[in-house]
């Protein structure tokens, strides 16, 4: 027996709103033309793909979109050509340069 689902609106309720449920934009996070950033935030975790006979490794990206973030796997060679600025301190700690110990 095929049965739609419906059902009667009489099964209906008044919605009443919570206003505590509601939570508030950071109105600092917004540009002075009202827009939100875009663009990766931060770096996560890394990790090592095997494919067959290469290795490919990748790090997880914390990106701004749309007033939400979205995480994403990236090619860590890719990135690091396309966003060097999130890698300027690994350098640093690679040549000697100055620890935050």
């Amino acid at each position: 027996m095929n049965l739609h689902p419906v059902f009667h609106v009489s099964l209906l309720r008044k919605h009443v709103p919570d206003p505590n449920a509601i939570e508030r934009e950071r109105p600092e996070e917004l540009r002075r033309n009202l827009t939100y950033p875009e663009g990766p935030l931060k770096i996560g975790l890394r990790r090592v793909r095997e494919l067959k006979n290469r290795r490919i490794p990748q790090i997880q990206v914390y990106w701004g979109k749309q007033n939400r973030m979205v995480l994403t796997w990236e090619d860590e060679e890719r990135f690091r050509s396309n966003y060097p600025e999130f890698f300027e301190g690994e350098a640093q700690l690679e040549q000697g340069g100055p620890s935050h110990t």
